[in-house]
């Protein structure tokens, strides 16, 4: 192969990726999974096991060690449960990608997630208040999702970023330095994924479901 075709076919391996990791999902059942609304509270972690081609890159990268591939804070919003996250491929092509908060029934709904489990950072109500604040000032600022996936850039955020951000305001490291290297020619890099946070000793699991 010549540079130039090896340039234009690995071009053409990127865009074809973006287009599988942004258009395929299951759109035929919106119903949500059965999330113990009555054991959530202000400042816990939302993870997902989803449903789109990235989250089965995502879990395959970690294998075992990853069940959940997205993750967000969990907001109470005037007595209704709301999950604040980043995530690519949910808006209208062509529309921007911005921080955002979902209702927790769409954002564990079926044709975005086959499981899921919520984490508990803190019992102290202050440093859930301070994440929680954070989360909600990216998604008020307009942050856009960071499809460059890059750590040291906080203009733009992707999911376990803004979950660390949000938590590092309040003074509490989630991830503790900890990160995964991905070896491919198309997405290659170093990220911090839901379960180098998850893997965080002092969080306590809430429910699984």
């Amino acid at each position: 192969m010549t540079r130039s075709f090896t340039r234009h076919y690995l071009a053409g391996l990127a865009l074809l990726a973006v287009a599988l990791l942004t258009g395929c999902r299951n759109k035929s059942d919106t119903q949500p999974l059965d999330v113990p609304i009555d054991l959530l509270r202000n400042g816990d972690l939302a993870l997902r096991c989803g449903t789109s081609i990235e989250s089965e890159i995502v879990i395959g990268i970690n294998g075992k060690e990853g069940a959940y591939s997205h993750i967000g804070i969990v907001i109470d919003a005037d007595g209704q449960w709301f999950v604040a996250h980043a995530v690519p491929g949910e808006n209208e092509r062509g529309k921007p990608e911005y921080v955002k908060m979902d209702p927790i029934a769409v954002f564990y709904g079926r044709d975005r997630a086959k499981q899921g489990c919520i984490l508990r950072v803190s019992d102290d109500s202050a440093a859930c208040r301070q994440a929680t604040a954070y989360a909600l000032w990216a998604i008020k600022s307009g942050k856009t999702f960071d499809n460059n996936y890059d750590w040291q850039d906080t203009s733009r955020l992707y999911c376990t970023e803004m979950v660390q951000q949000a938590y590092r305001h309040a003074g509490i490291d989630l991830a503790e330095g900890r990160h995964t290297r991905v070896a491919s020619a198309i997405i290659g890099g170093t990220y911090v994924l839901p379960s180098d946070i998850a893997a965080n000793d002092s969080l306590r699991s809430v429910c699984h479901f």
